[in-house]
Order: C-alpha cells, then sequence, then structure tokens
C-alpha cells in the first residue's frame, strides 16, 4: 500500500500525526497513540471475562528516561470470575517501603478493585498483593 493509505489506515486505528517530516526525498509521519489501559479493561470485564489479559501496566515505558524514578505500582491484574459475578486483583509492586508505600498502595488498590467492580457489576473478591523488593527504612523505625 502506498504511505497516504498507510496514514490513513492508522488514523483510523487511533493514531494520530505528531509531525511530518522528509527523509531522503520522502515524505514521513511520526505517529502516536495513546491507549486508555483502564477502559480496555473494562470494557473486557464487560465483554469477555473469560480473558487472562485483563491487566494494566503502573509504567508508561516511552517516558521512563524522562522520570526520576519509575513508579513502585507495576502490573495489575483483574480476575472475573463470570459464574459467581466477583472479581479480584492482583498487584505487582517491584520495590516498596512497608512503613510508607505498602498501606497507600494496599488502600489504592482496594479502591480501585472497588470501583471497577461497580462499574462492572461484579462483587470484590480478593486482593493479592506481590512485592519484589520489600525494605523498611532505619528512619522509620522509631
Amino acid at each position: 500500500a502506498d504511505a497516504a493509505a498507510q496514514i490513513a489506515d492508522a488514523r483510523k486505528r487511533g493514531f494520530r500525526i505528531v509531525s511530518a517530516l522528509q527523509d531522503e526525498g520522502r515524505d514521513k509521519v511520526l505517529l502516536y497513540k495513546a491507549v486508555d489501559q483502564l477502559r480496555e479493561c473494562l470494557d473486557t470485564i464487560i465483554n469477555n471475562p473469560g480473558s487472562r489479559r485483563i491487566l494494566f501496566h503502573g509504567w508508561n515505558c516511552a517516558e521512563l528516561d524522562a522520570i526520576a524514578l519509575p513508579a513502585c505500582h507495576l502490573l495489575y491484574q483483574f480476575l472475573p470470575n463470570a459464574a459467581t459475578r466477583e472479581i479480584s486483583l492482583c498487584l505487582y509492586i517491584r520495590s516498596n517501603d512497608i512503613g510508607l508505600g505498602a498501606p497507600f498502595n494496599m488502600a489504592e488498590a482496594a479502591a480501585l478493585l472497588h470501583l471497577v467492580g461497580r462499574l462492572t457489576g461484579y462483587t470484590p473478591r480478593w486482593f493479592s498483593y506481590f512485592i519484589g523488593d520489600a525494605h523498611i527504612y532505619e528512619n522509620h523505625l522509631d
């Protein structure tokens, strides 16, 4: 297909043109597509609750080099049970300050599970919390 047709197809699929340039005498465009991961999770829970890919990532990998530190909360996976209309959530944390970060992360994820349950008609069931590197800072012991 020619370039114009490829660009038109990409735009139909939700990509937008960020910039246009010319390289070696050929017109080129830079395309970008934002993905609403939470919306995709909600839609999949409603339309395909048996999917094992109902998850979203806490990082925008395209921007990791522009931020001071990547988020500790990394991966959220929803596990709906269509037969019982219950939903569970698994959260993976790459690095967790047990005294300060863990309570906030647990409360945030539990609230998210309840919100997703309410939006999709499921009752919250289990919340599993996985920590890659758990630590307590000495100044938090006092």
